[in-house]
């Protein structure tokens, strides 16, 4: 046991005088200039570049004054030691206060991250500047902070946007070079396929697995996009194209969104020449992509009724003569997307921006959380608004918050897919959905929206979803809001050309009115759903939703939903108003609780009348699904046209059980056609 002691203290004190004491530098130009032997570790005492650093063989590092720095030695660099090679702080590359703009550094910072396959930039406490803006141009990027009110960021006065995820707006970078597209067969494309057949199979070896693509079939006008963001899985040697993600809708020509139409008989030229087309609708630019029917062009020029075209080569075009009346869509094919930026995180940050708090066009998988955006007080540019997101995929937002100084919306448009916002804070923010997204959710928020009437402030709907959408949800949200038009919207920004089935729902919602014009109002072509939400307070006009694309109802429905149905179920309503509902086409008001306590604004029809439901409108006339029953109205006017209507009752309308509750005594007010057996 002696020995083993002794031998102990032996080895102890061997190895401690076998070390070498690490040198130590009080001031960066101290270390940057000292003389430094290679593999020998030294020491930075300093509260930003501090930290322990190697010499190593210059060889292929790229100094960057944070984690590589220069040395007096030629052939030598100081390169910090890290503890995880992907997490760096930006204090390490001198940046303490906002005096200094830290977008130099950053942009190092993700140089180097993106060599190793990403990583984390983190931001302690403090304040930070950015100029002109913040913009994360990398992909694979975490960037965090110390808490949404400990670490701030602030942009330039002249900034376009706090935060731009991607500064290739929108499509930078593959809008329209034809040359490059690959084309697809029209085989249908449904929605839910996970793959697409090539017209050209050699052209598979463009498309590595892990590729993003975007799948384009149209679109009203040609700055607009009807597609998806989507990634390749793998392909077959005989051009089949298999995705990670099913496809989000339906790409068949048939039913699709176009631009123009053909107006003359037109004879396609031979492959890379060029011909004259003849079109009515919306002109296409000089350069960019167009379809004639399935088969692909390039625009040489153009005027409002023609244009000089290529007919590209090897794009499996036809060379037969295109009738008059085929239509004329922005490219129906798959494009390669280069300048997209892919999976950037942002959290445990406040960025204050200006025009635009956010910007993430043309990203794909991108996700915020406990992040704050200001969006600073401003004369309004044409287009501003606090979220802008043009053409991307996989957007979440989770415990954030939104500020806006007055009443001012957002814009998801443009295929935008599958947003995820939940647990979030709108202050005097307004949200819209609208271009053809898809698969867009809104639950468990809180909204606080007024209309001030401040300078520049916009009258827009609160909550848009638009009638190009399809499975947009809103739901278990709280919402206050005062003094807007209409709360609830279906509008678009750009007609709706394509066949498209928007199906959406907005249930469980706690909604609370102060001088509403209209809560809910709009028209889809599919199912939405309005169930199960309470709201209160004051409005004009309760529910103006309908479907306006039905199929044909044979016999009176009988089920709860359909796929071109609205149905307004379960919702309660304690305040006052004026109107009820629309009495229109595909729309089922069942088991609603109105609480009328007065109406809402002066007497107008609805009062005199007592109405319930009304129509003015001659479309309304030849009503072919319309269901109204075991509604409960309390303190509302019965009066003999209370259920304004202008068609005849028929097997496919139901106005059965409704129930007023005016005096001790009840009123069911049943007006049911004679059921055929």
């Amino acid at each position: 046991m002696k020995y083993c002691g002794v031998l102990l203290l032996i080895f102890i004190y061997c190895k401690s005088f076998s070390q070498k004491p690490v040198r130590q530098f009080n001031s960066l130009n101290e270390f940057t200039h000292a003389s430094i032997n290679k593999n020998s570790v030294y020491s930075l005492a300093h509260d930003l570049y501090g930290g322990l650093f190697t010499a190593k063989d210059k060889s292929s590092y790229i100094i960057d004054s944070g984690i590589v720095f220069p040395s007096s030695h030629t052939n030598l660099v100081l390169v910090r030691n890290i503890n995880d090679a992907h997490t760096v702080y930006i204090k390490w590359y001198g940046i303490k206060d906002s005096m200094q703009n830290f977008m130099p550094a950053f942009k190092k910072i993700t140089r180097y991250l993106n060599t190793i396959g990403g990583g984390t930039v983190f931001f302690d406490a403090g304040t930070y500047f950015a100029d002109p803006y913040f913009t994360v141009d990398a992909n694979n990027i975490i960037v965090k902070g110390a808490g949404m009110n400990k670490t701030f960021i602030k942009v330039s006065d002249k900034a376009g946007a706090g935060l731009m995820v991607n500064s290739n707006y929108r499509d930078a970078g593959w809008l329209g070079n034809a040359d490059d597209m690959l084309t697809y067969k029209d085989d249908g494309l449904p929605q839910g396929q996970h793959y697409i057949d090539l017209k050209i199979k050699n052209g598979i070896s463009k498309l590595k697995p892990g590729t993003i693509i975007f799948i384009n079939g149209g679109a009203n006008y040609f700055d607009q996009n009807y597609g998806e963001f989507n990634m390749i899985d793998h392909c077959t040697p005989f051009g089949r194209v298999y995705l990670k993600y099913n496809l989000s809708r339906s790409y068949a020509q048939s039913i699709s969104s176009w631009a123009a139409t053909l107006t003359t008989d037109y004879k396609p030229p031979a492959e890379g020449n060029n011909a004259t087309i003849y079109f009515s609708g919306t002109q296409p630019r000089g350069g960019t992509a167009i379809s004639i029917g399935n088969d692909l062009y390039k625009v040489v020029s153009s005027t409002a009724s023609s244009a000089v075209v290529i007919n590209v080569k090897d794009k499996g075009n036809k060379l037969t003569v295109i009738k008059a009346g085929t239509h004329i869509f922005k490219y129906r094919a798959i494009v390669l997307t280069p300048s997209i930026v892919y999976n950037v995180a942002v959290s445990d940050i406040t960025i204050t921006g200006k025009r635009k708090s956010i910007i993430v066009s043309n990203t794909f998988k991108t996700s915020f959380k406990n992040v704050r955006f200001n969006w600073m007080n401003q004369p309004i540019a044409p287009g501003g608004i606090w979220l802008d997101g043009d053409d991307g995929r996989d957007f979440t937002m989770s415990n954030c918050e939104i500020d806006c100084p007055y009443y001012f919306s957002s814009q998801f448009a443009r295929s935008f897919a599958d947003i995820y916002i939940d647990h979030t804070k709108f202050n005097q923010a307004a949200i819209q959905f609208t271009e053809y997204n898809i698969n867009a959710n809104v639950t468990d928020c809180k909204f606080n929206l007024s209309y001030t009437g401040a300078p520049g402030e916009v009258m827009q709907p609160a909550i848009l979803l638009g009638s190009t959408c399809s499975s947009i949800n809103f739901n278990n949200n709280i919402i206050h809001a005062s003094g807007i038009n209409n709360l609830f919207y279906s509008g678009e920004i750009q007609g709706t050309k394509a066949i498209i089935n928007s199906t959406g729902s907005i249930a469980n919602n706690v909604i609370e009115c102060n001088n509403i014009g209209s809560v809910f109002v709009g028209s889809y072509s599919g199912t939405m759903n309005i169930v199960n939400n309470k709201i209160s307070g004051k409005a004009n006009f309760l529910f103006g939703e309908q479907a306006h694309k039905p199929n044909a109802y044979p016999t009176l429905l009988k089920t709860k939903s359909s796929s071109t149905t609205c149905l307004i179920m379960n919702n309660s309503f304690k305040g006052y108003i004026d109107g009820f509902g629309g009495a229109a086409n595909n729309v089922q008001y069942i088991g609603n609780t109105i609480k009328r306590l007065g109406p809402a604004n002066t007497s107008n029809e609805f009062n005199v009348w007592g109405n319930i439901l009304y129509t003015h409108f001659k479309r309304d006339t030849t009503v072919t699904n319309f269901v109204c029953k075991d509604n409960t109205f309390n303190n509302w006017n019965l009066l003999p046209n209370s259920f304004s209507h202008y068609w005849s009752i028929n097997e496919r309308t139901d106005i059965s059980n409704n129930r007023f509750i005016t005096s001790s005594k009840d009123t069911i007010v049943s007006i049911r056609p004679i059921l055929k057996k």
